[in-house]
């Protein structure tokens, strides 16, 4: 039987289901491809799609999936010249046909009962997005960690933002019609933190159900959970957009509130981690990309903070880092110290 053929059958097979998209963008993914689709392929339900787009791998990528296909004729394979993860994940939506899409990375682990339960809970509460419990494998030392955050439904934006709840990439699964309809794509011109910024979109205008099982694996290649690149300066960048993007885009009733969760945790945030790991890493030009001309006055009194926050040292730092983001009454208390600062 042709693979095309193959495919169709399987199919008509779970006709009365609705058919799952699973995007996968591919650079130069040899080692760790196979596992990856072998997780995919081997889901109990089998009502999908895999659209792998290769972001113009240069290793044995290609003949790996290729091999693949004789497998797993559900196979999508895409090739096209290197243009980064976003653009490969764009691609990959825009060639979808799925009711539903599902996000994989070409190094991450799904369990097998990964799309089935998340199918259903969608089904069954009529949201249109769902995430679910995610491990970490730290590749070093073979350790498994389970994350930690909250399992929370209905409209999770403001936990979201404070950092309640964060799932990853490789946890969701999104109504197609809904992204398509809000023209909601990956950011291509970003390295860090497109993915925050589309999910959070989508949280911004759905309610969203959770599997609370741990169903994704997120490997991870060194024992940090934060390996510091400078590329996370432009994160401000984003969380403005995001910012933006819910004020004018959302038509939520509590946009102002989010933007100030933005505005006074978030991006504040960002500006205390960089400053803390640059300045760990020997960076001392680190405070350069941060002008007080490119911020609006809500945060020129927390980014004086920040700087001076380096007469008390690193440890110091790192724990107004973890605080800024999290806790009201520490965020009004250096506010206030920023006041007797400013007036002087």
């Amino acid at each position: 039987m042709h693979p095309d053929d193959q495919m169709q059958a399987t199919m008509a097979g779970s006709a009365t289901l609705p058919l799952v998209s699973v995007v996968i963008p591919v650079y130069n993914s040899e080692k760790y491809i196979s596992e990856t689709l072998n997780s995919v392929c081997s889901q109990t339900y089998k009502n999908i799609e895999i659209i792998i787009v290769d972001d113009g791998s240069t290793d044995s990528s290609p003949g790996i999936i290729k091999d693949k296909m004789t497998e797993c004729p559900n196979i999508v394979y895409i090739r096209k010249e290197n243009a980064g993860v976003s653009a490969a994940r764009n691609r990959g939506i825009r060639a979808s046909r799925g009711a539903y899409i599902a996000f994989q990375d070409s190094d991450d682990l799904w369990e097998p009962i990964k799309i089935e339960l998340q199918v259903a809970a969608m089904l069954e509460t009529g949201m249109n997005a769902c995430y679910c419990g995610q491990m970490n494998l730290f590749e070093e030392t073979g350790a498994l960690v389970y994350d930690k955050f909250k399992n929370i439904s209905g409209d999770i934006l403001i936990p979201y933002l404070r950092n309640k709840v964060w799932p990853l990439t490789i946890g969701w699964i999104i109504n197609r019609g809904l992204i398509l309809q809000n023209d909601i794509f990956f950011d291509e011109n970003t390295s860090s933190g497109e993915d925050s910024e589309f999910f959070i979109k989508i949280a911004s205008i759905t309610r969203v159900c959770v599997v609370p099982e741990f169903l994704t694996t997120y490997r991870r290649r060194g024992q940090s959970l934060s390996g510091y690149k400078i590329e996370h300066r432009n994160l401000v960048n984003v969380w403005i957009r995001i910012r933006d993007w819910i004020r004018d885009r959302s038509g939520r009733a509590d946009a102002d509130s989010c933007a100030r969760i933005i505005d006074e945790f978030r991006i504040p945030s960002v500006i205390i981690q960089c400053l803390y790991e640059e300045r760990k890493l020997g960076l001392r030009g680190a405070t350069d990309h941060f002008t007080i001309g490119e911020v609006d006055s809500s945060r020129v009194k927390i980014w004086g903070i920040i700087r001076h926050c380096y007469f008390f040292g690193d440890t110091v730092r790192l724990v107004l880092m973890k605080l800024a983001a999290t806790n009201d009454h520490f965020y009004r208390l250096i506010r206030f110290v920023g006041d007797i600062i400013y007036r002087r």
